[in-house]
């Protein structure tokens, strides 16, 4: 059980709405490296904090997009998110020998798709939204991958398998990869618990 990569290295260690597990209790601070510079739209609803946290007052969608388009990441949240990455690697390798991804291979082949990205298992080539979809199906089908309880997401199968097949796709480096894997958890974590119980 683990939370986001950028959780893992915020200062205070307790990130709103995300670590804490009582809903009452007030938020803790907001890192400063997390905090981008946004202007409040100003028909904002005041409401969205509790979902967003104090990143910004415009509508959650766009807030949400403003904050993955603008958050930086630093090195040490890149470290976390590699680790992240490698046991992803793992579950994934493990996953692809069962029978789900594989019939769901079957069927990825069958629909063809530019080859834009790779089916890990075997190697295929497909479109990045379908490599994606296989590889994210081969890390969680045994139940060996990352979960944040407090979203109750597996926040590494969607994530890593779509930023991982974006990258490949667009020929960016490992640093973008490390950044979208942490945004990512990030966003999923957040809308998780924005949307849970």
């Amino acid at each position: 059980v683990r939370s986001s990569p950028l959780h893992a290295c915020a200062r205070p260690l307790r990130w709103p709405f995300v670590l804490s597990r009582n809903r009452t209790r007030a938020p803790a601070p907001e890192p400063e490296y997390m905090t981008p510079t946004l202007e409040a739209h100003p028909r904002a609803p005041t409401d969205v904090g509790h979902i967003l946290g104090p990143m910004d007052a415009s509508p959650p969608t766009s807030a949400l997009a403003r904050f993955v388009a603008t958050c930086p990441v630093p090195e040490r949240v890149r470290d976390v998110a590699r680790r992240y990455l490698l046991d992803w690697l793992g579950s994934t390798i493990a996953g692809g020998e069962i029978e789900p991804p594989t019939l769901l291979r079957g069927v990825i082949a069958s629909l063809g798709g530019a080859p834009q990205a790779t089916v890990l298992h075997d190697g295929a080539r497909t479109s990045a939204p379908l490599a994606a979809m296989a590889n994210a199906a081969a890390a969680h089908v045994l139940e060996l991958d990352d979960l944040d309880r407090a979203s109750i997401t597996h926040p590494g199968a969607p994530v890593i398998a779509a930023a991982l097949a974006v990258a490949e796709r667009d020929a960016l480096d490992g640093d973008a990869l490390l950044d979208a894997i942490a945004v990512g958890y990030e966003v999923c974590i957040r809308v998780g618990e924005a949307l849970g119980p």
